[in-house]
């Protein structure tokens, strides 16, 4: 099995213009992807990168967490931009850089 992977630069909406309140930390920060108003959620877990305060912009690398289950994640190409859904848009996500790696290398890197 293998794990897909995304770098993107992401933007946090102010939480005054409705971001979210706390800021995202590594490992534990689970939103949705969306490519347009009407397009599907893409469950993605944001697993690298400098806590990350409302307002605040920095470059995060995901991991897309349904490929096997037959959600489409082709949209999610170097140059997308994605709003960063947790109920409603918080943020944008624009793709740097998306790869494939090794179960064991994944494993490695959550460790």
């Amino acid at each position: 099995m293998q794990g897909e992977f995304i770098e993107a630069d992401v933007t946090l909406l102010p939480t005054e213009q409705g971001g979210r309140k706390h800021a995202i930390t590594p490992g534990v920060y689970r939103p949705h992807l969306r490519n347009d108003p009407n397009g599907e959620l893409l469950g993605v877990q944001f697993i690298e990168g400098d806590s990350l305060a409302p307002g605040g912009r920095g470059v995060w690398i995901a991991e897309l967490m349904y490929t096997d289950t037959g959600i489409d994640y082709s949209s999610l190409v170097p140059g997308s931009l994605s709003e960063i859904i947790e109920g409603h848009a918080i943020g944008h996500a624009r793709v740097i850089h998306r790869w494939t790696e090794p179960e064991s290398r994944i494993r490695r890197r959550a460790t």
